[in-house]
């Protein structure tokens, strides 16, 4: 729930501060960060987390973190130079330094990269209350970095990226250096085997192919989106979709920080079937949960836009739909992509990605520039419905019989409960006020939570 506040926090201060068109431009930075982080860093941090465990029993785990925070760093000069020579070609960024916006990513990419690795690592090795308190200690320390930055030096783009930048360096160093306390350092194999690299490198390359492609499906439109419709429209667009993003990504992670260290902990060491069943424990709760979860933000989006976002933001609402089917079949197929992983199976995992950006690409550059905002939207949902549809292909004959559907029938029934308790709020107050929109976001989130409750009580019984 912290996690959830800081979020909700950090975009209501922020759309306060900051017009829609200063805004794009940080969705603008924040984007180019995740894709460049998404094609080189997350693979490599994927496969840490496969090999956790059994780094930390042999006593290496600190000598792999600091292998991989020099190659971070490196990544971040490559970046540094790639941001320098292509930014001058985005009509959002005239006007402004160029060396500026490119040290921002660049700095961006390593200082997330490090904090990100070293907090979820403290979360697999068992160290939940670490990983609990670091995490929305991030949150917290960028928040409150920004907001001084954006008020002390001018309310730009700029000032308040950098802050984030800042909180995230703090609290990442706090995290890499508990690390030297967990491993046991004792005679270990060399850290650089050929054998070794080579077992990286089959499992990350496709993943970097798949999830690079992802995340240029899911955020693409916020890098080409400048040169198709106005930067206003833009940073409202992505607002909307920022919504749901923000919720469903707050929830994905609660679900992950208790789920996932006995997932990968099973997988380590353990038979094909074994394997399967840690997924379907995994699936069982994520997936209706998921659902419901974006069943809600539907049913209020109109009041969650009023509370959250300043009141340049008002036409923002009508796009958190759109973020809604994206953000759902988002972490739905990544649920199914678990699996893949699971399997070391990982080159499964490119034609889905292919099947995503090719349609958001496509339907981008067909209904961006006549729909302006709306076709955005459109292109965001279709491209991520794709991707999802074809990850379930992917896997389908592995989760075979693993996934009954009877298991399901409570999500249409807490959906349908939240929504006639929003309906009876919104017909009682009548006119929207904030105390209106509280009581519908306050209420219908009370019972959100009981639904969700339920469902992962009585998923994890049947398991």
């Amino acid at each position: 729930m912290t996690q959830i506040f800081l979020m909700f926090a950090t975009l209501k201060i922020g759309t306060s501060m900051l017009p829609p068109s200063e805004m794009a431009v940080v969705f603008m930075l924040t984007s180019a960060v995740a894709i460049v982080s998404a094609l080189l860093i997350n693979p490599v941090g994927m496969f840490m987390n496969r090999r956790m465990h059994a780094w930390h029993e042999a006593g290496s785990l600190t000598r792999y973190f600091h292998l991989f925070y020099v190659a971070v760093a490196m990544v971040g000069l490559l970046c540094l130079a790639a941001a320098a020579w292509g930014l001058p070609l985005y009509n959002g960024v005239h006007g402004r330094s160029v060396p500026m916006l490119a040290g921002l990513i660049a700095a961006s990419l390593v200082t997330l990269s490090i904090n990100s690795t070293a907090i979820s690592g403290l979360n697999l090795l068992g160290r939940t209350r670490e990983f609990l308190f670091l995490s929305a200690g991030t949150a917290a320390l960028s928040l409150a970095c920004a907001f001084g930055f954006a008020s002390t030096f001018g309310k730009s783009a700029e000032h308040w990226f950098l802050g984030i930048i800042v909180g995230q360096a703090i609290v990442g160093m706090l995290a890499a250096r508990s690390f030297p306390a967990i491993a046991t350092p004792r005679k270990a194999s060399p850290v650089l085997e050929r054998r070794k690299v080579r077992s990286l490198f089959a499992f990350a390359w496709p993943i970097s192919i798949a999830v690079g492609l992802a995340s240029i499906q899911a955020q693409g439109y916020r890098l080409l989106g400048g040169n198709f419709i106005a930067m206003t429209d833009l940073g409202l667009v992505a607002a909307g979709v920022g919504v749901s993003v923000a919720i469903m990504s707050s929830v994905e992670s609660i679900l992950s920080s208790y789920l996932m260290p006995a997932f990968y902990r099973t997988i380590g060491a353990s038979t094909p079937d074994a394997q399967m069943q840690a997924w379907a424990a995994y699936a069982r709760v994520a997936i209706p949960i998921f659902v419901v979860t974006g069943c809600y933000l539907a049913i209020v989006a109109p009041e969650l836009v009023g509370l959250f976002m300043g009141p340049a933001y008002a036409d923002a609402g009508q796009y958190v739909y759109w973020g809604v089917i994206a953000e759902v079949c988002r972490v739905v197929a990544y649920t199914f992509a678990m699996v893949l992983h699971a399997k070391f199976k990982t080159r499964a995992l490119i034609v889905p990605a292919l099947c995503g950006a090719f349609t958001a690409l496509a339907t981008f550059l067909l209904l961006a520039r006549p729909f302006q905002g709306l076709g955005v939207g459109i292109s965001i949902a279709a491209a991520s419905a794709a991707a999802a549809w074809a990850t379930f292909l992917a896997v389908r004959k592995e989760i075979r019989n693993l996934l009954n559907v009877h298991l399901f029938w409570p999500v249409p029934l807490g959906a349908a409960g939240i929504y006639v308790t929003a309906l009876g709020l919104k017909a009682e107050s009548g006119h929207a006020t904030m105390f209106s929109q509280i009581l519908v976001v306050g209420i219908c989130g009370l019972l959100y939570l009981a639904v969700l409750f339920a469902m992962g009580r009585r998923s994890i019984k049947n398991t």
